[in-house]
Order: structure tokens, then C-alpha cells, then sequence
């Protein structure tokens, strides 16, 4: 297996992602996947999106093993600055000396962290620039709390029309756009696993899996057949929500509060726009009901009309 993280991370000829993926994730993130699982090949495409942007013709990681070699630094030199990071790179991989510069970490950090690392300042360490940017669960002034969290992926999508974007950045996770009606989502919920060396604060990755399992819950049939839908379709990884049972009091939502606070409250204010929203709109009962009733009202009305018509047409040709 680490003959195969031997191998060249661009052009990549007659290398199998399959084969290197497993090893790759063990060693990179700490998990263990399954070969051809959904997971591996959620793993595979955000690898090789990553790598596929590095230049050949400019100093970068060569080999898997190189960029594994620099998470490894990060890992264990946390407490360094990236200016630092370099001077830890020559003195442990003097071979490699073209690996030290301050982009290559960054990059390899990127990839670990699965989240964009623009505007990590060269007197900041690792950890300190995950705290600065890891989401507020703050609320903001004024806001009415909601006494739960209830919303779901199939309600954002069937009754509010909010379109679901999957995104491989953490960093994107519940963010929503308003004018354009789009919620980011994390598509790769077995990274959410806790676990040690993981690069986030003890109880971050957890929380963030709860949020999805909030969005996909798994024991409603209605649900259930839509989430199943969802994955054959997007291709998400959203089986965290088999397993686990969620908070729904934002206030125990120490990252992500203001999120699902402001999520709900888009869910809670909208208005259905389309039939197909209305017919799944069930949060008003006067005005589901109301709805309903103006939809017999004109099918009878409809009915009546054409076979009042059928009824004079068959009169006139009897005539």
C-alpha cells in the first residue's frame, strides 16, 4: 500500500483511485473507508479536484507521500506559524527542501481541513486561524428564537424552493444565499466523524454531523424515500443521519445556532410559489385546506362546465 502513495499526485498514469484511496484516507484524515464505497469515491473526487489545480512547472508536493509528509508537519507543529512552517520542513525532509514554502502548507492544510484556507496570516498558527474562522453560534440582535429547530432538507426544497448546493468546503456548510435561494451543504459526512488529530476543537466535527442529521432525518418515510432520492441523484454523503439523534434547541448549537436559527427563519417565512409547493405546504392548516378547497371548487366548476357542454352538444346533434 505505500508503494502506491509512492506515486505521482499529477498526471496520474495507469494509477487506480480505487487502489490508493483507502490507505490516502487513513493516513490523511483518519478514517477507514471501503474501497468502492460511496464515501471512497466522494473522497477520490475531492483529492483529485484539489491536486488537479497544482502546477507541475512550480515547486508542489510530487508524490502522495509528500503531501502526506507535510500534514504530518502541521499535525505535529501546530503551535509553529505559518512563516514558520517552512524551517520545520528543511530540518525534517532536507531532500525535499523545494516543499518549504508557505503555499505548499497552506495547500496541504486545505486538504486536510477540507476547508478553504484563504486568510490564514503568516504570524498565525493552525489552530488560531480555525478558531478565528470556524463559525459563531451567536444569534444575532434582536432575532426571534425559535423554541426548536424543525426544518428539514425536504421542506427547504419542496415547500420554501431553496435549492441545496453540496460543497467539499466546511468553511460553506449552512451557508445561505437569499437572492438566489441556495443552502451549502457538506457532502461528505463521514469526514465528519470525531476523532483525534482531526485539526478542529474537540466537539466541532460532532456538532456539524448533527446538523445534518437534523436536515436528513431518517426515521420519517416521507424522508426517508426523499433522502434516498436525494443521494442517488446528487450524490451527497449524508448517512450520518442514520445514526445519529440531533438537537433541535439551537442554543445547544455552539458553531452552528445562528445558522439553523436563520435557516429556519427563511423556512418559517416563506411563501409557496408554485403549485407543487403549495400541495406540500401543510404549515398553515386554514390556508392548506383553503388551498385545497379552491382546487375542488375549480375542478368541479370545470367538471360541471364541460359536461354541460357535452350535454348541449349531444342535444344539438340529436336535433
Amino acid at each position: 500500500m505505500s508503494a502506491l502513495l509512492e506515486k505521482a499526485v499529477i498526471n496520474r498514469v495507469d494509477q487506480k483511485d480505487g487502489d490508493f484511496i483507502v490507505p490516502l484516507a487513513e493516513r490523511l484524515w483518519g478514517l477507514t473507508v471501503q474501497r468502492n464505497s460511496k464515501e471512497a469515491s466522494l473522497l477520490i473526487e475531492f483529492y483529485n479536484a484539489k491536486t488537479a489545480i497544482l502546477d507541475p512547472a512550480r515547486f508542489c508536493p510530487t508524490s502522495h507521500n509528500d503531501l502526506l509528509n507535510l500534514v504530518s508537519l502541521l499535525k505535529t507543529k501546530s503551535h509553529m506559524p505559518l512563516e514558520g512552517l517552512p524551517v520545520e520542513v528543511l530540518a525534517n525532509q532536507p531532500k525535499h527542501a523545494w516543499l518549504a514554502g508557505r503555499s505548499n502548507e497552506a495547500f496541504a492544510a486545505s486538504i486536510w481541513l477540507m476547508s478553504s484556507t484563504s486568510g490564514w496570516c503568516e504570524d498565525e498558527t493552525l489552530p488560531a486561524f480555525i478558531q478565528r474562522t470556524r463559525p459563531s453560534g451567536a444569534f444575532s440582535t434582536g432575532a426571534t428564537i425559535a423554541p426548536e429547530i424543525q426544518v428539514t432538507a425536504r421542506g427547504l426544497s419542496q415547500i420554501a424552493g431553496i435549492d441545496i448546493l453540496w460543497t467539499s468546503d466546511l468553511k460553506e456548510h449552512l451557508k445561505y444565499d437569499p437572492s438566489q435561494r441556495i443552502l451549502s451543504l457538506f457532502r461528505h459526512a463521514c469526514f465528519l466523524q470525531e476523532r483525534s488529530n482531526s485539526g478542529y476543537p474537540q466537539g466541532f466535527l460532532r456538532e456539524t454531523a448533527s446538523t445534518m442529521a437534523l436536515l436528513f432525518p431518517y426515521d420519517d418515510s416521507p424522508h426517508k424515500r426523499w433522502n434516498k432520492r436525494i443521494r442517488r441523484r446528487a450524490e451527497p454523503d449524508v448517512e450520518v443521519g442514520l445514526a445519529t439523534n440531533p438537537f433541535r434547541d439551537p442554543h445547544d448549537y455552539q458553531y452552528w445556532g445562528g445558522h439553523l436559527i436563520g435557516i429556519q427563519r427563511a423556512f418559517d417565512t416563506s411563501k409557496p410559489g408554485t403549485v407543487r409547493q403549495w400541495i406540500h405546504d401543510t404549515r398553515d392548516g386554514n390556508q392548506f385546506y383553503t388551498f385545497w378547497f379552491a382546487v375542488l371548487a375549480i375542478f368541479l366548476t370545470l367538471l360541471f362546465g364541460l359536461i354541460q357542454s357535452v350535454t348541449g352538444i349531444l342535444q344539438v346533434i340529436k336535433d
